[in-house]
């Protein structure tokens, strides 16, 4: 394989420090021979080398770290303190269990600590047991809690269902049914009897469907009374009949739009046009009235 200058360039360091092998040496001082710009570069690496041992011999010895350290750190014996709790609890990983036995076995004191605190817990343990002639019985007070919790559950499967549950009630309602048998069966039976309505149940919507004959009825047609006209009737100029014939029909867009908004689909429905009927109506009677659509 043909070396290039860059693979022989990556060695140089390596040349220099004396990591090569007899071959490999002798392959990249043939090369430094015959190429002057990798010569030049070896001369470079060769006098920073020189440099850098010149400068960390003026150093003087390492300071020795561990002395300084040594004093600040804990002893092992206050880290063995720390886990006999835990040792005697047989709480501790195989390997730091076996870590804490082989230090009681070698040190005296902390052997000590360990038979005290052991000595502890069992007086401890015993002066904490109840008398043999007194019966606990606590799964009644549980069982209460848990008929309380099935009760509420209960009351809540069809919101939680539909995913009308905060987050948090949606948490304890599903760890609830992970627990309770019947809770469970009963939230499955709604969700079973949802699944089948809506598999099922399909209205029967008529293709010639028209709301409007039951709308209309409930619609009716409110004389609009204007205010008390001046004693002197002044004749109404065309601009104030323009203003009235506006004011109608703004009357009737918005009752319109009310109509839109609280009616079926418009596929459904005729198209009503109330704004051009009270325009109109406007027209015909200016002066002394008008006319608007009213809903119940």
């Amino acid at each position: 394989m043909l070396r290039t200058c860059t693979d022989y360039q990556e060695d140089l360091s390596a040349l220099l420090d004396n990591e090569l092998g007899v071959n490999e040496s002798k392959d990249i001082n043939g090369h430094l021979t015959e190429c002057d710009d990798c010569a030049t570069r070896y001369e470079t690496v060769k006098s920073l080398s020189g440099l850098l041992t010149k400068e960390c011999g003026n150093i003087g010895a390492m300071p020795d770290l561990w002395a300084s350290l040594k004093d600040e750190l804990p002893s092992i014996c206050i880290v063995i303190e720390e886990d006999l709790s835990a040792y005697l609890d047989g709480e501790l990983p195989s390997a730091a269990q076996e870590g804490v036995k082989q230090h009681l076995d070698d040190c005296a004191e902390c052997l000590d600590k360990f038979k005290l605190l052991n000595a502890t817990n069992q007086l401890l343990s015993k002066g904490l047991a109840l008398p043999a002639d007194i019966e606990v019985d606590i799964w009644s007070a549980v069982k209460n809690k848990l008929e309380s919790d099935c009760e509420t559950v209960r009351e809540d499967l069809s919101a939680y269902s539909d995913q009308e549950v905060d987050s948090t009630r949606h948490r304890f309602i599903t760890s609830h049914l992970i627990e309770c048998v019947p809770c469970r069966e009963t939230y499955e039976g709604i969700t079973t009897v949802g699944d089948l309505i809506k598999t099922h149940y399909t209205p029967n919507i008529p293709e010639n469907l028209n709301l409007w004959p039951g709308i209309k009825v409930k619609m009716q047609v409110v004389p609009f009374t204007p205010r008390e006209q001046q004693k002197t009737k002044k004749k109404v100029r065309p601009r104030v009949a323009v203003m009235a014939a506006a004011a109608a029909a703004v009357v009737g867009l918005l009752g319109s739009l009310a109509m839109w908004l609280s009616s079926p689909d418009e596929q459904l429905m005729a198209s009503i046009s109330p704004e051009q009927y009270l325009i109109e109506s406007s027209f015909q009677e200016p002066t002394d009235s008008a006319e608007a659509v009213v809903y119940e």
